[in-house]
């Protein structure tokens, strides 16, 4: 119900550009794919605007807030069957750069969970599956990280960006 009294979104040519490498003809060629980070402050309505991207039942919605730094929450409820993106609300640049592979989205299964002993790891396949981020803040040229990881975070190879003005929302006003 919700949903359906929900404004229109703006749209963006950085997302329609992105959202091209999920059609079909990437699949299976591409080796992997570059995520969708959204910025921007709090009711700015980005977590909003990357659940409508796919769709709120083909998204699996992640929280990030409440994790350890590098620490991804869960993905064990992602079905490939049913999930055609996976949106990481609250995320962190350590999470991100902790977990690179994952972000990929890459040909290569993914174990998470793991421990010492490894009693609750489980794998996720998520090639081509389109990682949506968002956060109020995604510091990529800290002082703190090595020139790899501004690389890997920075430019366009393995993000795109996009951040309104905190005037602006995602959704249009009525």
């Amino acid at each position: 119900t919700l949903e359906g009294r929900q404004n229109k979104f703006r749209s963006h040519p950085s997302i329609d550009a992105w959202m091209l490498q999920f059609g079909n003809s990437p699949y299976g060629f591409q080796p992997r794919f570059r995520c969708l980070v959204l910025i921007g402050g709090t009711q700015q309505g980005k977590t909003s605007k990357g659940m409508s991207l796919f769709g709120s039942t083909k998204t699996l919605k992640v929280s990030c807030g409440n994790c350890g730094p590098g620490v991804l929450p869960s993905l064990s409820r992602f079905d490939r069957q049913h999930h055609d993106a996976i949106l990481f609300d609250e995320v962190r640049t350590d999470q991100v750069l902790n977990n690179r592979e994952v972000f990929q989205a890459n040909l290569y299964a993914q174990t998470l969970g793991q421990s010492a002993c490894n009693p609750f790891a489980y794998s996720v396949w998520v090639y081509h599956v389109a990682m949506i981020l968002c956060t109020n803040s995604f510091e990529i040229n800290a002082t703190d990280l090595s020139e790899g990881d501004r690389d890997w975070l920075g430019g366009d190879k393995n993000l795109v960006i996009v951040q309104l003005a905190a005037e602006e929302k995602w959704f249009m006003e009525s």
